[in-house]
């Protein structure tokens, strides 16, 4: 345990020697987030805003896209991109430590940073914003959704791990990570809450995992999603992850062969 802590604690000091990066990397990830409610505020104007939602709670889960965004979304499949085309992954396989684990941790020690930076903005706008934004009084719920932004967490990395460790096949990514972002972005909830997609969407949704990315943490903080339905929400995100974790071996191993075959 303390190797890991200890890898924690280097990368979070090499993230600390730029606080201005870190800073410009969370207000990208969630400054886009901030735009949506005054286009739908602009949608809805002369309406009424679709069953189950006040313009309270749709400003609300935004805020909540922007926080689960910056704080809780892993973004490795650059790092480990770089890491296979520059050879690096050989001289991580010397090291005892699983090299999913190493790039867990160079995350992981990040998000600590922009996390901490999201729970201090949920704070100040629960202090100075409570009109425009709900916020939480039920322990349980806050411990539901602690629970939804590790699984957000956890899926996403998965995901990304797989795309970096495509690169044992493909040199440029781009394509892939293009074609992820645009899925997550529809069937995530991050453009608009999959209650406005059409039904059709909304099945289809139901059985994918990228609503655990931004829906699913928004609609338990806002308590659309009651904490009595922990089974049937986090069931199926456990199999996901079991699943996704299973394959990021079989991936892992398989392209490790072709790497060394190639002598990259």
């Amino acid at each position: 345990m303390k190797k890991y802590y200890r890898l924690f604690k280097m990368f979070l000091a090499r993230y600390l020697t730029y606080r201005a990066r870190i800073l410009i990397w969370v207000f990208t990830d969630s400054s886009q987030f901030f735009l949506f409610p005054f286009l739908w505020i602009a949608i809805f104007a002369n309406t009424t805003l679709p069953t189950g939602y006040t313009l309270r709670d749709l400003i609300t889960y935004y805020i909540i896209m922007a926080v689960v965004s910056s704080g809780f979304i892993s973004h490795c499949s650059r790092h480990i991109r770089t890491e296979i085309i520059d050879g690096m992954v050989s001289r991580r396989l010397v090291v005892p430590l699983p090299y999913f684990w190493f790039i867990a941790m160079a995350e992981v020690s990040y998000k600590y940073i922009s996390g901490s930076i999201s729970a201090v903005s949920i704070l100040l706008l629960s202090l100075f914003g409570s009109s425009f934004f709900t916020f939480p009084h039920a322990i349980t719920q806050w411990l539901m959704f602690v629970i939804s932004v590790g699984v957000t967490f956890t899926i996403s990395h998965l995901f990304q791990y797989l795309i970096g460790l495509s690169t044992f096949w493909w040199e440029d990514i781009g394509a892939l990570q293009t074609t992820e972002e645009v899925v997550s972005a529809i069937f995530s909830g991050r453009l608009a809450p999959l209650t406005f997609f059409a039904l059709p969407i909304q099945y289809l949704a139901d059985y994918l995992p990228f609503r655990y990315l931004a829906y699913v943490p928004a609609q338990i903080y806002l308590g659309t999603i009651k904490t009595h339905e922990w089974f049937s929400v986090f069931g199926p995100a456990l199999l996901w992850i079991i699943g996704l974790g299973i394959l990021t071996r079989f991936v892992w191993y398989r392209g490790l062969r072709r790497h060394e075959g190639f002598g990259m």
